[in-house]
């Protein structure tokens, strides 16, 4: 594990776009901007803000601040709604320094010395592409602070650590643009059906540059009831991690081939679970079979009360094994 890195204000930084896209945040997005505003080391910085015509009036709070910072903030404003990722993209497009960071309207940063911590980093080690940090996570519904988030178990954050699970939070990322942009013109990320704008740019970064991970939160990440990866039914979540398993299956097939086997089983492990969280019977019961054919062995402790409770399930849903196939 990485420890955190000094803080040299003695640098002459390079400038920062910071992308924020926003919708339906009228509660929290002051809170992110002022996150932004704060950072300290003068590291020049534009924070452009992707409004995506949101129904409440986080339009107007981001109005109220780009008037009041013209020279900092540029508002991006969406004549109809554009849906999560065509707003990613727009607003990353308009990035223009020479690194990128990031923060959702409904996350923060609590550091004022997290760009200055990561740009230093970044200036002084050419081979390094992406550096991110921990983040404090923050359960909304319930008003109170949890564990920090982030970083590999052990050892670096490589290609395969990533493929394995994303260990990259997103409000806690500084990038090399340069990068992004080749990213953006070789895999054409905008083009493609994934349900993350996130995931597959750390997993492009991992292949072709170094990442460097600092064991400190510089960012809060907060958790609502339903967004785009915490979700109330099994349908969601399970479209989720099949959108998962075709990211990781696109850069395995490009960079690690021989990772595909073992993706592809702990998919259906992943799949299995969210059928058992949400006691959907029928995909629980459908998805142990699939894990069983594929030579999935229930040698865990976790795996083995997956099958009980799959069990449990079945007994109350005779039918199911009357239809099985």
């Amino acid at each position: 594990m990485e420890t955190a890195v000094p803080v040299d204000r003695t640098l002459t930084p390079p400038s920062v776009s910071v992308c924020m896209i926003a919708y339906n945040q009228e509660n929290y997005v002051a809170q992110a901007i002022e996150g932004v505003l704060a950072q300290q080391g003068a590291i020049p910085t534009d924070l452009i803000i992707g409004e995506d015509c949101s129904t409440d009036a986080t339009r107007a709070v981001c109005e109220s601040y780009a008037r009041r910072h013209p020279d900092r903030i540029r508002l991006l404003p969406s004549a109809a709604n554009l849906g999560v990722m065509a707003n990613f993209f727009r607003t990353l497009g308009h990035a223009t320094g020479k690194y990128v960071a990031f923060c959702e309207g409904d996350d923060y940063w609590c550091d004022p010395d997290k760009l200055l911590k990561q740009v230093a980093w970044l200036e002084s080690h050419p081979e390094c592409g992406l550096v991110y940090s921990q983040v404090r996570w923050y359960f909304d519904s319930e008003q109170r602070f949890d564990r920090d988030w982030g970083g590999p178990e052990s050892g670096e954050t490589t290609l395969e650590r990533l493929l394995e699970g994303n260990c990259i939070p997103t409000p806690s990322v500084v990038i090399r643009r340069d990068l992004l942009e080749r990213y953006i013109e070789e895999v054409r990320p905008q083009e493609r059906n994934w349900m993350m704008g996130d995931y597959p740019m750390w997993l492009y970064a991992a292949a072709h540059a170094e990442i460097r991970f600092i064991n400190e939160p510089l960012a809060v990440y907060r958790i609502l009831d339903e967004s785009a990866s915490h979700f109330r039914s099994f349908e969601k979540a399970d479209r989720f991690c099949r959108s998962t398993l075709d990211i990781r299956r696109y850069f395995a097939g490009r960079y690690a081939p021989h990772l595909l086997p073992r993706l592809e089983e702990n998919s259906l492990w992943e799949r299995f679970g969210f059928a058992v969280h949400y006691r959907n019977a029928q995909a629980a019961f459908s998805l142990c079979d699939a894990v069983r054919r594929a030579g999935g062995r229930f040698d865990t402790q976790e795996r083995r009360a997956l099958r009980r409770r799959t069990r449990r399930m079945i007994w109350r849903h005779p039918i199911l094994w009357l239809t099985r196939k």
